[in-house]
């Protein structure tokens, strides 16, 4: 009887693992001569677009490398002498090996025909591909960081339902964060008010109770005006800034200038109708890697690009004394990803921004979404607390109110 589809694809699987193992067991020498050679690979097109998203949609801070070793590492534990379960290796991992197993899903799930490059990867040539692919990554966020700087200045305006005073530079970021009101009131949390003279003194100084940081889930994620409501939680992520950032991201930057919710009234200025007349929409970014759907981490990803532009923060860092962008985006992922009991709450939240993003769009026909949940492997998710109402973690004391 002829092998399964299943047990041709696990064979398949475990041979390529074997196969990188083999090759990361090659002395540094090897190592470093790879590094200055063109590799084969490089014959088969690497798609380069493809790798300037695997930052985008697998894992903005974990390197592909990374990701797949700890497949190997699980591989390795299934096939051990005793073999482990899927189940018991899940319990004996740490949160950050989770987080790498699950871009691994991710990798595999979204961006197969990339995954596959790396899997069918000469031994010879994987360390080049790696290191291709992680250029291509840090590129993107460069990139993305540049495109995101002037637009969401743009999007202010229409935003608020009026004009912006004092007016923020486009290509100047020293007077946003806390310097501005219009960019200072979204980066707090939702029931806080910057306009309130004694909540703003507070936030400032940084008192008890009132210390943004990378732990605080900001207004920007949030729709305007939201009155948080600690059983609601469905609302997380549902804000017209951050569609506007992901459809910049993904489609195109005209995308994201004329992007309007169905039942958002903006302002009929000049620029309003500018934007409107010259968008242009295009596939895009989503259609080289051909992503029919909205992710999570496309999400994460999207939050955290948003919240560098609206900062004041002029130059690039994974961590920083006062924020650490690194936390930040694994706060959302686990939001999303280890929280057993809220898979209904994070699939009508996809299901949401699918229907936003590609509802009544060519592409949603193209790649033929239909009107249902998209497909969310509840076997992604790790138990974890619920969300508290205006912070990612379970700790945080609640914000007291200031007369």
């Amino acid at each position: 009887m002829p092998p399964s589809t299943s047990l041709l694809s696990s064979l398949q699987e475990e041979n390529a693992r074997l196969r990188r193992q083999n090759a990361s067991r090659e002395s540094e020498l090897r190592k470093l001569k790879q590094q200055h050679r063109n590799p084969k690979t490089n014959k088969r097109v690497i798609p380069h677009l493809a790798g300037r998203h695997f930052i985008r949609i697998v894992s903005m801070f974990d390197s592909v490398k990374a990701i797949m070793d700890e497949s190997d590492r699980r591989a390795e534990l299934r096939n051990g002498e005793p073999p482990l379960s899927d189940k018991d290796i899940e319990a004996q991992s740490t949160l950050d090996q989770c987080r790498l197993m699950n871009g691994h899903d991710h990798f595999k799930t979204h961006m197969h025909e990339l995954y596959k490059i790396v899997i069918d990867a000469d031994p010879d040539d994987l360390m080049d591909l790696y290191i291709q692919i992680d250029k291509a990554a840090e590129r993107a966020r460069s990139a993305d960081i540049h495109m995101l700087k002037s637009q969401v200045i743009l999007w202010l305006p229409d935003y608020y339902n009026h004009d912006i005073t004092p007016a923020i530079i486009r290509d100047d970021k020293s007077d946003r964060g806390f310097e501005h009101p219009a960019t200072a009131d979204l980066l707090i949390a939702p029931d806080m008010d910057w306009n309130h003279p004694t909540t703003r003194a507070c936030i400032l100084a940084a008192a008890n109770g009132y210390y943004i940081d990378h732990n605080i889930v900001p207004k920007f994620c949030y729709p305007k005006g939201h009155v948080l409501d600690v059983n609601n939680t469905s609302k997380h992520f549902d804000n017209e800034l951050l569609y506007k950032t992901w459809s910049s991201i993904f489609f195109s930057p005209s995308a994201g200038n004329a992007f309007q919710l169905a039942d958002t009234t903006t302002r009929s200025s000049t620029q309003s109708k500018h934007n409107r007349k010259s968008y242009s929409r295009r596939d895009g970014n989503a259609d080289t890697i051909q992503l029919g759907e909205v992710t999570t981490r496309s999400i994460g990803y999207s939050v955290v690009m948003l919240h560098h532009a609206l900062s004041d923060v002029t130059t690039w860092h994974d961590d920083s004394e006062d924020f650490s962008n690194h936390q930040f985006y694994n706060n959302i992922i686990d939001f999303f990803e280890n929280s057993q009991q809220d898979i209904c709450r994070n699939r009508e939240i996809l299901k949401r921004w699918n229907k936003i993003m590609f509802s009544s769009r060519r592409t949603s026909k193209k790649y033929g979404l239909s009107s249902s949940s998209p497909s969310v492997s509840a076997s992604t998710f790790s138990s974890i607390a619920r969300q508290v109402p205006h912070s990612l973690t379970d700790d945080d004391d609640e914000i007291e109110e200031l007369d």
